[in-house]
């Protein structure tokens, strides 16, 4: 490897050790004594002395002019002093610029949609109570958190529990965290949503215990999280914005605050907008997209141009006249149609800009690109822009999208909706409202299984699409509790009202006197099909038991019965 090792002019190049050399001795005899009086200032010493050894094994490692050099420390020393300008900074590009404004939005639809709807997955195997047992506590289990989601989750009472998690999924991309908190409420418990800027160190000191807010045990978990009771913008409305309370993270085994963030370094307290990368980006975009359009507003505003003859009585034939006090009067607004007068001497020249240019959507796109690769998502997602795919590139740019949401579906689901599924359980069996079987109370784990519905994403080619999901449930690599479940259903849900309108079906057949199956295609299916003809007539008589009724056909021409069958199935 060292032979390798070349200088700027091609020669080779061996890292010299900090401390060869007479220079070399020199440097340890002024280390040791610095060492002596200021350890920390020593071992900075060394370590720069390391940097400027490497810098020849590693180019990355060089400080010049065109590479700076570059600072890094833990998680925490970098993230805790710019969130705040961080959050600032995302939350006005999500606020003022469209297209931020619309990647929020799509982000929202497809990690959250409508909302994700938990299914009760308890097992005999992991339980040990019967199969009915079960299905009666998994129904029990979701007929009560559909009733708390709907009418009790929001502790403001302003929506659901699928409004909050709206909410969650907004705040990943400009605040890249977002606070739960359980408050009790009589019997009931309901979720406080709290913002991340509430969460913050008393007296605005951080230790090894306390960052951010967040008061950390000696593994790094959670203990507690100290809030502001208000907000700290908030101090004109009357509060104090020293006002602190200290909330433990969990209470038994109910969650009482829930902190949903990416975690992306160990060590990490606090989350990342996850818009940061792009401030930049989205801030120049957005005000290169206003001068283009003030420049094209501009230059078809100007209609004419008119050259005029000096006439000392005429007060107004300089187009730009002193004001009182010296002050120049420019024009600088123009209306559509505006006619601009010159002064003698004066020839209007060919001003024509043409902006934007030709190059202006394919820069703007690039742009763009760059700046929804944070997140993880395409620019053809957020702008809705399909024209130049195909079929074969919108499904693998679907197929990539939906690998990023789901990450990021999984982080709200382990974060917030399953601590709030175990809340909304526990709660229930305290008040008597679920009873379950005894082993609950030595592990409920078991019985707290939960699978998450994800929106439906729809399909890009129907036939292709449902004929695979059937290809993959038939060669066992799928399940239709899987496949149902990225249509957004709950397979035992739709095979209940099937059956249900199967049996409404049948009951206005027989009403009106219609044959069975008229309103279904279902009725073939369902019924035996007929056994079939021997390939052969046996050679003796034995066969003549076994004759079949429809024999008498005539040759080449369906029996009556397949007639009808058929014609039934053509009808369907």
């Amino acid at each position: 490897m060292r032979n390798q090792l070349r200088t700027r002019d091609g020669r080779k190049a061996v890292p010299e050790p900090i401390y060869g050399g007479v220079v070399g001795r020199i440097r340890r005899a002024f280390d040791g004594f610095v060492d002596t009086f200021a350890p920390g200032t020593a071992h900075k010493m060394r370590k720069s002395r390391l940097c400027s050894a490497a810098m020849l094994a590693y180019e990355a490692a060089r400080v010049d002019r065109m590479q700076p050099r570059q600072t890094s420390g833990s998680a925490d020393s970098e993230i805790l002093p710019s969130l705040e300008n961080m959050r600032s900074a995302t939350r006005n590009m999500v606020r003022d610029d469209a297209h931020a404004a619309a990647g929020v939005r799509v982000y929202e639809e497809n990690v959250v949609g409508k909302g994700l709807v938990p299914q009760a997955t308890c097992t005999p195997e992991a339980t040990g109570m019967t199969e009915a047992q079960c299905q009666q506590w998994n129904r029990d289990l979701e007929a009560e958190f559909a009733r708390w989601s709907e009418d009790v989750a929001d502790a403001t009472g302003h929506g659901s529990f699928y409004d909050l998690q709206r909410i969650a999924a907004h705040a990943m991309l400009p605040d890249g965290e977002l606070i739960g908190h359980a408050v009790l409420d009589g019997d009931e418990v309901r979720c406080e949503l709290i913002d991340p800027d509430r969460l913050e160190s008393p007296r605005f000191t951080d230790t090894l215990t306390l960052r951010g807010g967040v008061e950390i045990g000696t593994s790094g978990q959670p203990i507690a999280y100290h809030i502001l009771r208000v907000h700290p913008s908030e101090v004109h409305l009357g509060g104090s914005v020293r006002d602190f309370m200290r909330i433990p993270a969990r209470d038994g085994r109910l969650s009482v605050v829930q902190h949903v963030f990416r975690r992306d370094r160990p060590g990490q307290t606090r989350g990342v907008p996850w818009l940061a990368p792009s401030v930049q980006y989205t801030g120049h975009l957005h005000h290169y997209l206003n001068s283009e359009l003030v420049a094209a507003r501009t230059n078809s505003n100007t209609a004419l141009y008119i050259k005029r003859t000096p006439d000392p009585n005429d007060p107004n034939i300089l187009p730009v006249e002193p004001m009182n006090g010296g002050v120049e009067n420019y024009l600088e607004s123009l209306a559509a149609g505006t006619i601009e007068y010159l002064n003698e001497g004066e020839e209007p020249f060919a001003f024509n800009p043409q902006r934007p240019g030709s190059q202006f959507d394919p820069f703007v796109t690039r742009i763009l690109r760059a700046i929804w690769a944070a997140p993880g998502l395409a620019y053809e997602i957020v702008t809705r822009d399909f024209a130049k795919l195909n079929y074969s590139s919108a499904r693998s740019l679907l197929l990539e999208c939906r690998r990023s949401f789901e990450l990021s579906r999984m982080v709200i689901v382990r974060l917030f909706c399953r601590p709030w599924w175990h809340n909304v359980a526990h709660v229930a069996v305290a008040n008597g409202r679920l009873s379950p079987p005894r082993q609950f109370f030595e592990d409920p784990r078991p019985f707290l299984a939960a699978r998450w519905v994800p929106p439906a994403y729809g399909w890009v080619d129907p036939v292709k699409e449902i004929t695979a999901s059937q290809q993959a449930v038939e060669g066992n690599l799928s399940t239709p509790y899987d496949e149902a479940s990225r249509a957004g259903l709950d397979a035992e849900a739709v095979v209940d009202a099937k059956a249900r309108f199967l049996v409404y079906c049948r009951s206005v057949e027989e009403k009106n006197d219609l044959p069975p199956g008229s309103l279904t295609a279902t009725a073939n299916s369902a019924s035996p099909p007929p056994a079939a003809a021997p390939a052969e007539e046996p050679a003796d008589d034995e066969g003549a038991d076994n004759e079949d009724p429809n024999d008498d056909a005539p040759d080449g021409e369906p029996a009556p019965e397949d007639q009808s069958q058929e014609e039934e199935a053509a009808t369907a």
